[in-house]
């Protein structure tokens, strides 16, 4: 900014230097009369943000927090999103849902949910955490940002003295790390070492990035650039928004008819897709979506490599929806939370919810009350299913594009492991294991990833006997086609995958129609405590049966008398990091960054992981359960 040009009776400059950590910051901030579009939006949030702290245990923020955060601003700046936001804002909180006080299925659309989605998930900044800034560049975007902030909360105070907004109060108290920081960094280095130095500042170096890495952290389309509307706080969407997930393709005819709460409700799920809103009450669906990331889409350009690993990605995590659907944290209501909050004080909303679940969760709710339903381990057996679909996909993909043989097909410790004789990873190729993800039996072969196998031998099962002896035999042969030589035959490999898919499916769809009782529930539990050693080596297959136990072990836990005190103790432990090896909580919330917060532990974790004491641990497990 050129200082000598600016108006003085236009705006004010100030100087002041705000430590970063890693570099001192000298920022300006600057005040102006320019036209803001959003304005009127903004208005409507922050008239209703006193209405939420009635209803929340937590204070709500002021209309000058609101103000002060570039994330909020970021979002209500967006027209579409701005919509939802100041829809779901005017929503009920937990008082009207108690008082069923504005129709049978208003519950649906609450405060909270929305609050926890724009103050909360790492999903509406992942754009922004990663957008490779040099440090010059940082200091830029902060200057840019404190302008910004600046210029619109001079106007909304200016224009609206109904609200009593106290300026003082308004602007950045420090550098927001959820805005800029050291993930940033990261990706700064990762795109020099993938494309060279300073490529990533021009337009063809940044479409590179934009194809390699916005897919996942922007929810973009390859090869597309969409145009932003006039008055958006950024010059980007700042992480993924509502319509990425809720919007299917173009067609936006839902976004109106979905206000409509009762008979949207009630409306089939194809009604709906039709209307063009995804259907993420579907469990597989949803489960599907979120895995396109966490696992890999190579037909929607979302595929991590090994040389963007080599280059510093973190590693892709096992991933197990249920836990990190919860540790997002969560903005919606499983099926469990809604059927409480539907219960009504008339017949006619006792015959609402009950509609709602049959017309969802047909099958499900057919054959016991939706009340009896363990939602959360029926949504973790799913997901399970999911993921091994997604990879059994990337398999026949990564033939396909030629990209056969990339290092990120293959389980990370069939190379990256400790070296030494008599280890316990060498002594499985001698022991017989139950793994339906058969081991290579010849040393040195790269394998599939594990982590996936602990509980898919439990939740192939849900498609009955004749599908699990056609899906056992056809793992046995895609092992077999791993096996055959150094990183697998890969045509062959793609055509025993692509008899491998439609089983999959079918036994998806079993599993959907399929109530989780607690008696399955407690037999699921009994099933993975039978894991032994051999079949938990890796540290993302020993975390991701240990996140399956605990799942199950809570949702047992909440119904008095069904879990023993001394088991509940037992799968309470495994959270111990320094007794099993294992971190099981997961970094969620903007307040904690993957980099460099947690990686650098988990990276230790992993390599000194060993299985003996989880093995013996969940031996003892089954004993208490029985």
């Amino acid at each position: 900014m050129n200082f000598a040009s600016v108006n003085p009776t236009l705006s004010i400059i100030r100087l002041e230097t705000i430590d970063v950590g890693m570099f001192k910051l000298t920022t300006h901030l600057s005040k102006s009369s320019a036209a803001l579009a959003c304005i009127a939006a903004a208005i409507g949030l922050l008239a209703s943000s006193s209405v939420l702290a009635q209803d929340s245990a937590k204070p709500e923020p002021t209309p000058e927090d609101r103000l002060s955060d570039p994330v909020y601003m970021a979002w209500i700046s967006e027209p579409a999103i701005t919509e939802c936001i100041n829809c779901h804002y005017e929503g009920p909180g937990f008082s009207a849902v108690v008082a069923a006080g504005s129709g049978s299925l208003t519950p649906f659309s609450r405060r909270e949910e929305m609050e926890a989605w724009i103050s909360q998930d790492k999903h509406t900044i992942a754009r922004r955490r990663v957008e490779p800034f040099s440090l010059e560049q940082m200091d830029e975007e902060l200057i840019k940002l404190i302008d910004e902030l600046d210029r619109r909360a001079d106007q909304i105070v200016a224009q609206n003295p109904r609200l009593r907004l106290d300026r003082s109060k308004i602007g950045l108290k420090g550098v927001p790390q959820d805005w800029i920081g050291t993930s940033n960094q990261l990706s700064r280095r990762i795109c020099e070492k993938l494309w060279g130095e300073g490529t990533v500042d021009t337009p063809e170096g940044y479409q590179q990035f934009h194809d390699a890495c916005l897919t996942c952290h922007g929810g973009v389309t390859p090869g597309q650039t969409k145009e932003r509307p006039e008055g958006t706080f950024t010059s980007a969407p700042i992480g993924i928004d509502c319509l990425y997930c809720h919007q299917d393709g173009t067609e936006s005819a839902w976004e109106k008819e979905h206000f409509d709460s009762d008979s949207w409700r009630l409306a089939a799920p194809e009604y709906k897709s039709g209307r063009g809103m995804k259907d993420l009450v579907n469990t597989a669906s949803q489960a599907s979506m979120c895995l396109d990331c966490h696992v890999g889409n190579q037909s929607k350009g979302m595929f991590v490599t090994h040389q963007m690993y080599a280059a510093g990605h973190p590693p892709l995590p096992s991933v197990e929806i249920e836990t990190f659907s919860q540790e997002m944290p969560q903005h919606w209501q499983t099926p469990a939370q809604l059927y409480k909050n539907l219960a009504g004080t008339t017949d006619k909303a006792d015959a609402d919810r009950k509609t709602y679940f049959a017309v969802n969760y047909p099958g499900v709710t057919g054959q016991i009350d939706a009340d009896q339903v363990y939602w959360n381990t029926r949504k973790m057996i799913l997901s399970t299913l999911v993921a091994r679909k997604k990879t059994v996909q990337l398999y026949v993909d990564s033939v396909r594009s030629k990209q056969w043989g990339d290092y990120s097909l293959y389980d990370c410790a069939a190379c990256h492991h400790e070296l030494q004789s008599d280890s316990q990873r060498q002594a499985r190729y001698l022991a017989s294991t139950s793994s339906v993800v058969a081991m290579p039996r010849t040393p040195g072969r790269p394998r599939q990833h594990e982590w996936q196998s602990p509980v898919l031998n439990i939740a192939y099962r849900f498609g009955g006997q004749p599908l699990y002896e056609r899906v056992v035999d056809l793992e046995k042969k895609l092992a077999e086609s791993f096996d055959a030589q150094p990183f697998g035959r890969p045509e062959q490999v793609a055509a025993v995958c692509r008899d491998l898919l439609p089983v999959i499916d079918q036994i998806i769809q079993a599993a959907e129609r399929r109530p989780v009782t607690s008696s399955l529930s407690q037999s699921i539990l009994i099933g993975l405590t039978q894991t032994g050693a051999a079949e938990i080596t890796s540290y993302d297959a020993a975390r991701q049966l240990v996140w399956a136990i605990d799942v199950i072990g809570k949702e047992l836990a909440d119904q008095p008398g069904v879990l023993p005190d001394e088991a509940r103790q037992h799968i309470e432990q495994l959270h111990q990091v320094d007794q099993f090896g294992l971190e099981l909580d997961l970094p969620s919330g903007r307040e904690q960054s993957i980099y460099p917060d947690s990686l650098g532990q988990d990276l230790k974790r992993r390599a000194a992981f060993t299985p003996e004491a989880l093995a013996s641990h969940l031996k003892n497990l089954a004993g208490l359960i029985r």
